[in-house]
């Protein structure tokens, strides 16, 4: 093979490697449906790519948040409705109780539902959200936050003081888990706070000694507690109104986002096809010319 002959070939193989390497490229760009799969492929615009895909990665993540916050709202509302049912019948029964001309079974069948209501509120002070967290023990979610004594029947609060905050967006946090005593709890008059369980105990006896003063002073004390479930409900509403908007914005930015994504890496198939085509073509003459310039450097050197 004379030294032009060599340097064709030469040539022609190096098309051949190149249009080889080409073609594969554009193989895995068609099978992948993206238009580019490693970052030694186009760093520039790989790293964009890795950009915009951590931006909806974290987006999603908030999206995930908001339906964790939005499902604990939703929980804390059903249980301030119950609670609200049940106190505005146990200040039925206080101004009942105050009927001085109640007979004493009546006050005791009375206190005896002042009880089973005392259960009941118990039940909802420790309700929780659809993943199973409590949903007034604050940051303490995992725990009840309400407990009571099997010898004196006593309530307490060993929930959390704090309630419990989560990022619901890069800029915006939400409460999703409100501590009991912000709600269930009055003031004696005295600058102290008097829990509603306490509070019902006070009921309970008031009736059973036909303590008029007593179930006076728990009366007030039960519209209190309903006035912060009122508060309570109202603030758990515009929580939920917050977290639809959330919800809307970062639904409209992830699909914005995407698109954005989709600018930059799907590929073109009609032009990526085309390519590709074309590539084969020349692939495919590369190797026919170099199989003749192989064929005819044999025969030269034959003569």
């Amino acid at each position: 093979m004379n030294v032009s002959t060599n340097m064709m070939y030469q040539q022609l193989t190096d098309a051949m490697s190149n249009s080889s390497t080409t073609l594969t490229t554009l193989q895995g760009e068609v099978a992948s449906g993206l238009n580019y799969n490693t970052p030694s492929d186009a760093p520039t615009s790989m790293g964009q790519i890795l950009t915009i895909s951590a931006k909806i990665s974290a987006l999603t993540e908030s999206q995930n948040t908001t339906k964790t916050v939005n499902s604990s709202l939703g929980a804390q509302a059903t249980a301030l409705q119950s609670a609200q049912g049940v106190i505005t019948r146990l200040n039925a029964i206080a101004i009942q109780g105050q009927d001085g001309s109640l007979a004493s079974t009546d006050r005791a069948a009375l206190a005896a539902e002042v009880t089973q209501l005392k259960g009941t509120l118990l039940d909802i002070a420790n309700s929780q959200n659809p993943t199973g967290q409590y949903v007034f023990g604050g940051t303490n979610t995992a725990n009840p936050p309400y407990v009571q004594d099997a010898l004196s029947q006593s309530v307490s609060y060993v929930g959390a003081s704090a309630p419990l905050r989560v990022q619901v967006s890069p800029t915006s946090y939400e409460d999703s888990s409100i501590t009991g005593p912000s709600v269930f709890q009055v003031s004696n008059g005295n600058g102290a706070n008097v829990d509603m369980f306490k509070v019902l105990d006070n009921l309970n006896a008031a009736l059973t000694n036909n303590d008029q003063a007593g179930m006076a002073t728990a009366e007030q004390n039960i519209k209190q507690l309903s006035d912060n479930v009122s508060v309570s409900m109202s603030e758990v509403g515009a929580a939920q109104n917050r977290m639809s908007d959330i919800t809307a914005s970062n639904t409209e930015l992830t699909t914005q986002t995407q698109q954005v994504l989709s600018n930059v890496q799907d590929l073109d198939y009609a032009t990526a096809l085309a390519n590709l085509q074309k590539q084969q073509v020349l692939l495919q003459a590369s190797e026919t010319l170099v199989s003749q310039l192989s064929k005819l450097s044999l025969l030269n050197e034959m003569k």
